[in-house]
């Protein structure tokens, strides 16, 4: 699991870790997961509609900041 975690925001650069996500989709065991709100919202959400994506990539807009250690144990990279 390659994980994304902060504001959909410009200095975070979502964007670039989705393309990343697209480069790595030959890879059958690679997942993605997107944690974090913000400006770039709307383009993230037609970006997962991509049937390429949809499949492999989750996206939680809002996590309680107590649950986020869950999260980053629940990944293999940041």
């Amino acid at each position: 699991v390659l994980l994304f975690a902060g504001r959909l925001s410009e200095e975070k650069r979502p964007l670039l870790f989705l393309k990343i996500a697209e480069q790595l989709l030959d890879e059958p065991r690679a997942r993605f997961l997107l944690v974090g709100d913000g400006v770039f919202r709307r383009q993230i959400e037609k970006l997962l509609n991509k049937p390429s994506l949809s499949d492999r990539l989750t996206w939680i807009p809002v996590v309680p900041p107590h649950e986020m250690a869950g999260i980053y144990a629940a990944a293999d990279a940041l």
